[in-house]
């Protein structure tokens, strides 16, 4: 049986998920953690307030917001 979009997407999300949580307890103080994402290029940071998922007829897309009001669709497809 061959892996479905939908099997990677959960990797992907669980990975987010991950990551969140890493940078969610990384230091003691609240204020002292770091953002969950960073762009040292563009000298932006944000944090991950909603992580989703949907199934659709092509695939999966995972759907992020940040805090700074922006929002991201990566879609995973079966090739």
């Amino acid at each position: 049986m061959r892996t479905q979009a939908r099997t990677i997407a959960a990797m992907i999300c669980e990975l987010i998920e991950t990551h969140i949580e890493g940078c969610d307890r990384a230091l003691e103080r609240p204020d002292d953690q770091p953002p969950h994402v960073v762009s040292e290029v563009h000298k932006t940071q944000a944090n991950i307030d909603s992580l989703s998922s949907t199934d659709n007829e092509d695939g999966v897309e995972i759907t992020l917001i940040l805090d700074d009001h922006s929002a991201f669709r990566v879609m995973v497809e079966a090739l």
